[in-house]
């Protein structure tokens, strides 16, 4: 169990614990409290502690009940063989591994926030923590653009041709989660094409 006390909870202290409650380990569980100083005249001053954020006992009894799920289970198989298949290509082995990095640069700022948003501090002290964590942000995501649209390649969907594309046309071009609007460069058709992690 792992009880996060604050003075005052914020939105991003609820979703942090409600993502680590959904994501842990069964057998950990997290809670958010407030606590508040209350004295009754000239008794001490006792805490009162209010619970903000808990672990979703539901959520993670259904994870249970699935676990052992046909369907389930075949997902599991599958995701496990195509482990098991896609990192012994070397090529998507490297592209894999360059999105990576970029994740891990933004996942390091996340500490920052928390300690400057968890701990009592001067205000100087608190601005710097999360400037600093802001800075580590624009940088993971800046790396994650150039690693991005580095690993693999687009496919047109009109003639097939995988190209890479140039950066201003990479940050500049609508997109999804897969897609990007871009100008296949063999045909001159500007669509939305598919990202893959193979040339």
């Amino acid at each position: 169990m792992v009880i996060w006390v604050v003075k005052h909870a914020r939105e991003e202290h609820k979703a942090a614990v409600e993502w680590l409650n959904n994501h842990a380990d069964d057998k950990i569980g997290f809670f958010l409290c407030e606590i508040k100083l209350f004295q009754i005249g000239d008794s001490d001053i006792a805490p009162s502690f209010t619970v903000v954020e808990r672990p979703n006992d539901w959520t993670k009894e259904i994870r249970k009940t699935t676990a052992t799920n046909p369907t389930q289970q075949q997902r599991l198989e599958y995701w496990q063989a195509f482990n098991d298949y896609a990192f012994q290509n070397a090529e998507f082995n490297k592209a894999f591994n360059k999105r990576m990095v970029s994740v891990l640069v933004i996942v390091a700022a996340v500490p920052l926030f928390v300690v400057a948003g968890m701990f009592e501090m001067q205000v100087w002290a608190r601005v710097l923590l999360m400037g600093i964590g802001f800075a580590i942000t624009v940088m993971g995501i800046a790396i994650a653009c150039v690693l991005d649209r580095e690993a693999g390649a687009f496919e047109c969907p009109e003639c097939k041709e995988r190209f890479v594309p140039d950066m201003k046309s990479y940050v500049m071009g609508p997109h999804t989660i897969t897609k990007r609007k871009l100008t296949c460069p063999k045909c001159g058709c500007t669509k939305y094409c598919k990202h893959v992690l193979t040339r």
